[in-house]
């Protein structure tokens, strides 16, 4: 009974099933996307802005967000965005019309934010320095398995019975999870700084460190959405069906995970520049299958092997960026809504771009653009490495 007490009011472990449960929010509208635009009898367009609106949220409020999170304490803001996640689930469960269905998705945009800024902010702050790598390493395990239950969860509740009880679930667990959020106790000196301050994020933005983790993420970002849209295409192309081509991307989220899992339980030793030039190597040597070769097993592999490249580059960005940020006297807050500006400018500029590319040049010279620049942020780590004489990590928040 103790345990279970001490689990209830552990910080990290609340802050991990939030990051859980929104990451089963966030492939549980992929899956149900289609239902959505059935339901409404949205066009494509109209399709694509659902998908655009979170992005665009993220653009936004990315480091407005973050400088928050440093103002008035990560525990108020992680607090509030599990509230405006669960606000997002009711107005996706009863939407009867695109535009409050558009809402939802803005609503859904903001608590995604506030979770990986405030968020991961948080995890840094409820453990000792020597811990700390490994606490915020703990994000990317957690929502892998939220992505892996996310579309089994909703596609299951939605063909049984509706899209109105998905999201009714989706938002009891968010509740649940606001709750056990709210009841944690804030780490101690978690009351914010002065002043909350642009000053906090240039400083962020000029620590070489911050820079090449959102050289990291935003990498991870390019190859996450442009092979998972491309190679899917080709395999239906090829001839598989939506349940083998479903298999397919189930088994590299399975290797993302257990990637994600190794790099948090060694993270002491993972969490470096190092790794980041390793994930970037991976990542390009993913890409060659691809480009190689239009078939199935080409595809399938190259598919499969990215996952562990993208599971290192994921998983090592935030902790890399967090304590660069301490190593450069600014806030972690700060630091986070700079890797999360990274996402936003990614997520809505690798869509479009690589459809565009794809299109005049075709597949293959996209996946030899993004091996070139995962190439290129090799190459960045390894500078960067160059220019810090000693390790992040080693840097107290104290």
């Amino acid at each position: 009974m103790r345990q279970a007490a001490d689990l209830l009011r552990s910080p990290l472990a609340a802050v991990y099933a939030f990051i859980l449960v929104t990451n089963v929010s966030i492939t549980a509208f992929f899956a149900l996307a289609p239902t959505f635009r059935a339901e409404f009898a949205l066009s494509k367009v109209e399709t694509s802005i659902l998908f655009t609106a979170t992005g665009v949220v993220t653009l936004l409020l990315a480091l407005p967000m973050g400088m928050l999170a440093d103002r008035i304490g990560t525990h108020r803001v992680t607090v509030g965005a599990a509230v405006v996640l669960v606000v997002a689930s009711v107005t996706h469960a009863v939407a009867g019309d695109l535009w409050t269905l558009f809402a939802g998705r803005l609503l859904f945009g903001v608590g995604i934010v506030a979770m990986f800024t405030a968020g991961v902010a948080r995890l840094a702050q409820s453990v000792p320095s020597e811990r700390r790598a490994r606490a915020i390493a703990g994000v990317m395990p957690a929502a892998g398995v939220g992505a892996l239950v996310g579309p089994y969860l909703a596609g299951g509740l939605t063909d049984a019975v509706s899209i109105a009880l998905a999201y009714a679930v989706l938002a009891g667990l968010g509740a649940a999870v606001a709750i056990w959020v709210a009841r944690a106790p804030p780490a101690s000196g978690d009351t914010g700084i002065e002043p909350p301050s642009l000053a906090a994020v240039r400083m962020a933005a000029r620590a070489p460190v911050v820079a090449a983790a959102a050289v990291l993420m935003a990498l991870g970002v390019v190859v996450d959405i442009v092979s998972g849209l491309l190679a899917p295409l080709q395999l239906a192309e090829n001839g598989l069906s939506a349940g083998e081509i479903g298999a397919v991307l189930s088994v590299g989220w399975i290797l993302y995970v257990a990637t994600a899992l190794i790099v948090t339980r060694h993270a002491e030793r993972t969490v470096s520049l190092a790794a980041g030039v390793v994930a970037g190597l991976l990542i390009a040597a993913a890409m060659v299958p691809l480009a190689a070769s239009t078939g199935t097993v080409a595809q399938a592999g190259g598919l499969l092997a990215r996952s562990v490249g993208l599971g290192l580059a994921f998983t090592v960005a935030f902790p890399l960026g967090a304590l660069g940020a301490v190593a450069a006297g600014t806030g972690i807050g700060a630091a986070n809504g700079l890797l999360m500006l990274s996402v936003g400018l990614t997520s809505s500029v690798a869509p479009i771009g690589s459809a565009g590319l794809a299109s005049v040049a075709g597949d293959r010279a996209v996946y030899v653009l993004i091996a070139g620049l995962a190439l290129c942020a090799s190459v960045l780590m390894i500078l960067v490495r160059i220019r810090v004489s000693h390790r992040p990590r080693s840097i107290s928040l104290e």
